[in-house]
Parts: C-alpha cells; structure tokens; sequence
C-alpha cells in the first residue's frame, strides 16, 4: 500500500472494511472473474479470497497501480492474470488521464482518445476480445469501475452481445449520463438489482423473452 495522499487505504476502506463487494456471496460460486479497473488489486484479492476455485483476469491501465496490483496478486499468481490495459468499447490506443478527475487521485486515473498532441499511451481492450484472448466463454462475476469510460462501453451499440455472457456484474457508475446508458444497456435483461456502497450489483442476469417478430 501506498501511504501519504495515496488514494490506496481509501480503496481498501471500501473493499475490505465497508466491505462494499459483501453482497456477491449470495451468488453462486463464480469459475471466471474479471476485475475492469483492478487500480492495486484490493477487490481482486477480496474476490479470490471469496471463490477459492475461481480465476481472475485483472485490467488495469495505470502503470503504478498495475505494478501494485502485481505485487498484491503474486500469492494467487496461479489464479489470477494481470493485463496492464484499459477496457474500452473497442480494441484502440488511448491518453491516459492523471490528476483531472474526481480528487485527482491515484484511483481517478481516467482514459480518453487520443487527440492532436496527446500522447497514445495505453493499449484499449473491449471485452470480446479480452474473452477471446482469455479463452473465456462466460464470465460469471465482471466487476467495472473505470472512471467514467463505462458510458461508451454500454453505449456500444456490440455492449448486448457480451452482456448474453455475463452471470452477474457490479459496476461503480460516474453520473447521470453513465448510469443512463448503463440502464439502457441492461433493459433486455432480468437481474436482481442491490446497493452497496457506491455500487450497483447485477445478480443473475438472463436474457428477457424476445417478443414474436422482434429481432434478438
């Protein structure tokens, strides 16, 4: 853990001690977690430590916080895979963001497009390829919380397709306009939906019925 204005004891004050990821142990055991937004590893470590048989695929994109989630992953080094990466709507370079968002803190670490004069810094993953890349057919737990990049991941017009294969899911969602398109993605969906803390939890999502003449 990083001391100081580090933002790490924040992150494990909520994962460890407000014990915010608590209400996922009514779900059934998960064989496949992924962490999007992994920032040091803390939720990682508290999801292995719950599912002793599950594997974990990390994504994180800050190089600090990917080398401190490495360390705190090493003792389930053969459980766990850590990608420095960030989870995108579509496989892309991206400009990574410090300091301007939230506190400007370590766990706000944000990515956009590149533009004229940023630098492409970081690899940009979707999750069909992640899944491809892993050799993943469903994934039974997906946690997300990527500083705001969720609303074009579920505003992806593809974010349905993906959804089909995931169980359950627990998002942390940045305003108005993300939670909307969140929402909206979820809607051809039932789910048990709970709160915890500044998350949304998902439990055992399924597809709605589709109408006679609608398309899937």
């Amino acid at each position: 853990m990083r001391v100081g204005a580090s933002s790490d004891f924040g992150v494990f004050t909520e994962v460890f001690l407000d014990d915010e990821l608590g209400p996922l142990r009514r779900i059934s055991p998960p064989r496949v977690i992924v962490d999007c937004g992994a920032n040091v590893g803390y939720a990682s470590r508290y999801l292995l430590d719950m599912f002793p048989a599950a594997k974990l695929v990390a994504i994180e994109p800050s190089p600090d916080n990917a080398q401190m989630c490495q360390a705190n992953l090493a003792p389930y080094r053969d459980r766990s895979t850590m990608r420095q990466a960030a989870v995108w709507a579509e496989v892309a370079r991206l400009h990574l963001l410090r300091g301007g968002f939230g506190d400007g803190r370590e766990w706000a670490t944000q990515v956009k497009v590149a533009s004229n004069g940023d630098l492409a810094d970081v690899t940009a993953i979707d999750i069909p390829t992640l899944m491809l890349e892993e050799a993943i057919d469903t994934i039974d737990l997906l946690k997300i919380d990527i500083e705001g990049a969720e609303l074009d991941l579920f505003r992806s017009k593809s974010c349905k397709d993906w959804l089909n294969r995931v169980r359950n899911l627990t998002v942390e969602l940045h305003g108005p306009e993300c939670a909307r398109a969140f929402f909206d993605a979820m809607a051809g969906f039932k789910y048990i939906l709970l709160r915890s803390g500044e998350l949304h939890l998902c439990l055992n999502i399924e597809p709605l019925p589709t109408a006679v003449g609608e398309q899937a």
